[in-house]
């Protein structure tokens, strides 16, 4: 009778250890971020695309993020802005977040008109390859400190972006 009570107790056991190898598995990233060479392998430069524009991003094995929008320089444009800078982190399995900050510029005086902080989340296929994601960014006026997390934005906007790496390879 005990040996039968204990049955679904030890099968259960079983079970448990089955699964406990792709736990660890994918929780491994947190304690060893850097393990597989992640960063390593994801420092490149991506084109990537939002609803109304294209962005080249070049991301360092050293957690450096720069960016480049193609409608910074649109003399059309009465608000300019400068290049992105920032630090990216592994944040998941195939995932970084980034913080960068770019400037606002009047396009007449060149004067800066407001700072703006974007939080980026990328998620990387499976070759890292390709990319998706979403940026979120907060604009400040420029008398106000954008890393201040108590600071309160003017003002707000997202949107979702996919993209590919940049590559040499034969056409």
């Amino acid at each position: 009778m005990l040996a039968l009570s204990l049955l679904p107790v030890f099968c259960l056991g079983i079970v448990n250890l089955s699964f406990s190898g792709d736990a660890i598995q994918l929780e491994s990233w947190r304690q060893r971020p850097n393990e597989g060479n992640f960063a390593q392998r994801i420092a490149g430069v991506y084109l990537i695309r939002t609803p109304n524009s294209f962005r080249l991003i070049s991301l360092t094995a050293g957690g450096n993020w720069a960016g480049t929008h193609s409608g910074q320089n649109d003399i059309s444009n009465p608000s300019r802005f400068s290049d992105q800078h920032g630090v990216w982190a592994r944040s998941g399995w195939r995932e970084i977040t980034a913080e960068v900050v770019d400037f606002n510029l009047d396009a007449t005086t060149g004067a800066h008109t407001d700072i703006v902080r974007v939080r980026y989340v990328v998620q990387f296929s499976k070759d890292l390859q390709s990319i998706t994601g979403t940026q979120m960014g907060r604009v400040f006026p420029v008398d106000q400190d954008p890393l201040d997390p108590d600071a309160a934005p003017a003002m707000q906007f997202d949107s979702i972006f996919t993209g590919r790496r940049v590559t040499v390879g034969s056409d």
